[in-house]
């Protein structure tokens, strides 16, 4: 009897730890800023994927942002008409221009990969200093239309700031680079796809020993998915959307989990947000219809942003935040709650056969 209520009382004691040695295997991703990008292309059909990785239940939100005028420091210039995917900022209010990714009318996209902070001070012969570490990416879309002319954006100034992370740009051409600061050189480091796909996740592939998750499994099952894709007819919106959710987080509270995942076809301006049960919803936005109308738009005032005063033209929209699925900590709790009453029920059963 002694035995077995002992075995009974063991079984249940290791069953957190087991979930949470499964937590932190080699997965710190799950606890710290995520994310999957990858680009792909074969022919004429190029797709941008990204699954968007964080903490808590934050408000989601599509910026739409059409070509005009605004006002800098410099004088008054043109920008590119663009989408961006980011959360809501409570504090600064719905128009507070904050998003993760984007993309423009040219089919120039973006998305970062969230990454331990490292010093960038690069390019002493640049004409302007950078310094706001938030503020420097989106304007990429508002002036450049391709990844090559990104690079050369990126090294038009100096850099004197910090790095949370890597922005992966990709085009429509199919072209894509990873932006990251060499934690060594503290410069600016460019890897550049060179195949049909470029992955990049939460290590840095210019230097892997800045990384919040290396070796890294979604890494891994992406590059090994996007690999499978051998012809134009099999690369699809489907496709993407599959290989999106086979590398999807499941977090617990203050854990990292996939917020939402989308997809950009820089070909056709088309944004497909996948979500619910196995990715099975799907919500496709034109950029180019979503821009043309214009009675819409409100004015945000962007002076917050460096080099940048006055209002911006903005349209902002809600989108569905159940991209996710039920956390890991409630299924394990649940898990071990049964498996505690179910041992016990044994255990009682067991004593009362004895004493009979």
């Amino acid at each position: 009897m002694k035995r077995v209520f002992f075995l009974l009382l063991i079984s249940i004691i290791l069953i957190p730890n087991v979930s949470a040695e499964a937590t932190t295997k080699s997965d710190m991703a799950v606890i710290n800023p995520s994310c999957t990008i990858f680009t792909v292309s074969i022919g004429d059909t190029v797709f941008f994927g990204n699954n968007e990785d964080w903490r808590g239940d934050l408000g989601l939100r599509l910026w739409f942002m059409p070509s005009q005028n605004i006002s800098t420091i410099g004088g008054e210039r043109s920008i590119y008409g663009s989408v961006g995917i980011g959360f809501l900022d409570e504090e600064k209010g719905e128009l507070y221009l904050n998003p993760c990714g984007g993309m423009n009318e040219h089919g120039l996209m973006f998305d970062i990969n969230g990454l331990p902070s490292k010093r960038l001070f690069d390019n002493p012969n640049g004409s302007e200093f950078w310094t706001n570490s938030i503020c420097y990416i989106h304007p990429t879309l508002w002036d450049c239309k391709t990844v090559d002319e990104v690079i050369e954006w990126y090294k038009t100034y100096k850099w004197d700031t910090t790095m949370g992370g890597q922005i992966h740009y990709g085009d429509a051409s199919g072209n894509a680079v990873v932006i990251s600061a060499d934690p060594i050189t503290h410069k600016l480091a460019f890897t550049h796809k060179t195949g049909n796909f470029l992955v990049s996740t939460n290590f840095n592939l210019n230097n892997t020993n800045n990384a919040y998750d290396y070796p890294c499994s979604r890494h891994y099952k992406a590059t090994k998915m996007l690999g499978e894709i051998d012809c134009e007819e099999n690369l699809t919106v489907q496709a993407c959307a599959d290989i999106l959710y086979e590398v999807h987080i499941d977090g617990g509270i203050n854990q990292c989990h996939t917020l939402f995942s989308n997809i950009f076809d820089p070909v056709n301006l088309d944004v497909y947000l996948n979500y619910g049960d196995e990715y099975k919803k799907q919500r496709k936005v034109n950029l180019l219809q979503e821009l043309s109308r214009t009675n819409s738009f409100q004015e945000c005032n962007i002076s917050y942003m460096t080099g940048v005063e006055g209002n911006l033209l903005i349209k902002s929209v809600a989108i569905d935040d159940d991209f996710y699925s039920p956390p890991l900590d409630s299924v394990y709790v649940l898990s071990y709650l049964a498996v505690s009453v179910i041992s016990i029920a044994i255990v009682v059963y067991i004593y009362r056969t004895k004493v009979k």
